[in-house]
């Protein structure tokens, strides 16, 4: 309890800044939020240290660090993101009727930034802002490509990989193995990893470096997982991810 107390102080005092004020001392960010001093000196050198704020050097006033410029970036990107795949999505939704979506990656979880629902009487559902494992499905494969080795080691020290159905990888050797098959591939599919009777295709979603920074899934019940259904929603989903990663500036140069 007291944690989150302390994490509830934490952002009171964050969300004091404003374009009207900008900077504030210790003195006056324990009397606006009527907090004692020593509670607030606490607070704002552990946020200063992670770089959250800054302190002036000459006035001995806080300011907002550029930490938040970084995690801004992020949330600016998924927008844009959002707003140049939603029409090739809803596109592909018409042309396929089956649920089409967007993830990207937040920690060590993956999360639907767009979803168009499928037209089919029996379909899959995804919701926006759907939180979901990422050991588990075609698109968390994905995203997972997106890592280098090395974060791919601190994910598997971290996260514990849970069963959630009889076909969820929980082995770590199979996980890296599936991982290196998809970055190979340039598509992943999955069946009955999170949920039973559901399956999955996905590919990557590129930005101008080349880097992966989200993916474009369908998702689809398996009574229509045969090859004739695969192949179809492989071909469309693999071109509407390179549409759409063209859009964002990738250039893709032929093998």
């Amino acid at each position: 309890m007291k944690e989150i107390q302390s994490i509830e102080k934490a952002f009171a005092i964050l969300e004091k800044f404003s374009h009207r004020k900008k900077e504030f001392s210790v003195t006056e960010l324990s009397q606006d939020l009527g907090l004692p001093r020593p509670t607030v000196s606490r607070i704002i050198g552990t946020l200063a240290g992670l770089g959250y704020l800054k302190k002036s050097s000459d006035t001995k006033r806080y300011t907002l660090g550029l930490k938040f410029l970084h995690l801004a970036s992020i949330v600016q990107e998924s927008l844009i993101l959002r707003d140049i795949a939603t029409p090739v999505l809803h596109r592909l939704r018409d042309l396929l009727s089956e649920t089409v979506y967007i993830d990207v990656r937040d920690g060590w979880e993956r999360v639907c930034i767009e979803s168009f629902q499928g037209l089919e009487q029996v379909r899959t559902f995804v919701e926006t802002g759907q939180r979901s494992p990422l050991h588990t499905g075609a698109d968390s494969l994905m995203l997972l490509a997106s890592l280098a080795d090395e974060e791919i080691d601190e994910y598997l020290e971290k996260v514990q990989l849970v069963p959630y159905t009889e076909n969820t990888i929980v082995d770590p050797l199979v996980l890296r193995g599936k991982i290196r098959e998809a970055k190979e591939k340039g598509y992943t599919y999955s069946e009955g990893e999170y949920h039973p009777g559901s399956a999955c295709l996905s590919a990557p979603i590129r930005d101008r470096a080349g880097k992966i920074v989200a993916c474009i899934a369908i998702s689809f019940p398996t009574s229509r997982a045969v090859p004739s259904y695969i192949d179809r929603y492989r071909d469309s989903i693999i071109s509407a991810a390179l549409e759409i990663s063209t859009l964002n500036g990738y250039e893709h140069k032929e093998k």
